[in-house]
């Protein structure tokens, strides 16, 4: 009988050990990814979240990310395994609110729209992102607190978050909110 015990309380401790591995790793992930983020280091981004290879890092999407994301801020709030190879990590993170700057965007591209200056979609689109980058870059700026559950995937050795929709509105600052925001308006 105390074999028996003895065998379970070691097991029960090695399944826990391994169990804290894996969200230990889970964690280490998602610290990585958002200090990469924070540094607008989008290859070293790559290596711990699902992003779109077409992500080159030119100049202006480098000045935008570190815009909107080197203010970014986050904490892990917990961590739980869901399977050996799955843990959901809840995390505050708090970012730059696209809601007013998108508003603001919006408004200023209206007024040169029906101004008659003339500009093609190439001069319209390079002014819209540069009045982003200048509204995000502000000292001031206003920043929302989202709590999110980031799914953190083992694959092949490598633990990597999942990009799901959850995660994008909580990186860009609610921008889901915004644009239903922005489209209610209209109607």
């Amino acid at each position: 009988m105390k074999r028996i015990l003895a065998f379970l309380l070691t097991a029960l401790m090695v399944f826990s050990l391994v169990s804290c591995g894996a969200t230990a790793k889970a964690e280490a992930t998602v610290e990585k990814m958002f200090d990469a983020l924070k540094k607008a280091d989008l290859e070293e981004a790559k290596k711990y979240v699902e992003l779109d290879d077409s992500l080159e890092a030119d100049e202006e999407l480098q000045l935008f990310v570190k815009n909107l994301f080197g203010k970014l801020e986050y904490e892990i709030v917990s961590a739980k395994e869901v399977d050996k190879d799955t843990v959901n990590v809840v995390t505050k993170v708090t970012a730059v609110d696209l809601q007013p700057i998108m508003t603001s965007v919006i408004g200023e591209i209206m007024e040169i729209a029906f101004s008659g200056t003339e500009m093609s979609d190439e001069e319209m689109n390079k002014k819209t992102e540069e009045l982003i980058i200048e509204a995000a870059s502000k000292e001031d700026v206003a920043m929302v607190t989202t709590e999110v559950t980031l799914v953190v995937e083992n694959k092949d050795g490598n633990w990597i978050v999942v990009s799901d929709e959850a995660f994008a509105n909580a990186l860009l600052g609610n921008i889901e909110e915004s644009l239903d925001g922005l489209v209610g308006e209209e109607e």
